[in-house]
C-alpha cells in the first residue's frame, strides 16, 4: 500500500468521526420557563389574605403554591396537549373559589388577577 491510497483510505475513516463532532445538538434549558409543554401562570394577588393555588385537569389536580396577599408571584406547570382547566383558589380562613373552565395550549401564558375574594366556605 503506498502513500497515496492510505491518506483517502484514512480520510474515508475519519469523516464520520469529524461530522459526528461538528454536528450541531440543542441542548434544553432547565431554567426555560417557557419550554414545550410548560404553561405559565403569572398571579396578581390584591386581597391581604394569602391564597393556594391549584390547576384542576382532566387527570387531576396539580398544586402550584401559595402567594401571599398584596403581592404577585409566577407558577409554571406541564401539559402535553391542549385541554381545559380551570384554576381553583383556596382562600386562608376563607372559601374556594373555582375559575371559568378554559382551553389551554403548551406553551400559553395566562395571568390570574384575585380582587375581593368571597369564595363560599
Amino acid at each position: 500500500m503506498t502513500l497515496k491510497t492510505v491518506i483517502p483510505a484514512l480520510a474515508l475513516v475519519l469523516l464520520p468521526l469529524l461530522q459526528g463532532c461538528s454536528t450541531a445538538q440543542t441542548a434544553s434549558n432547565p431554567f426555560d420557563t417557557r419550554g414545550p409543554g410548560r404553561v405559565t401562570l403569572e398571579v396578581q394577588n390584591d386581597n391581604w389574605q394569602q391564597v393556594a393555588l391549584r390547576v384542576d385537569t382532566r387527570a387531576g389536580q396539580i398544586y402550584l403554591g401559595r402567594v401571599q396577599g398584596e403581592t404577585r408571584d409566577t407558577f409554571v406547570f406541564t401539559l402535553d396537549v391542549a385541554q381545559e382547566i380551570a384554576i381553583q383558589v383556596d382562600v386562608l380562613a376563607g372559601g374556594r373559589c373555582l375559575t371559568r373552565r378554559m382551553t389551554v395550549d403548551p406553551g400559553d401564558v395566562l395571568e390570574l388577577q384575585i380582587r375581593e375574594v368571597d369564595c363560599p366556605r
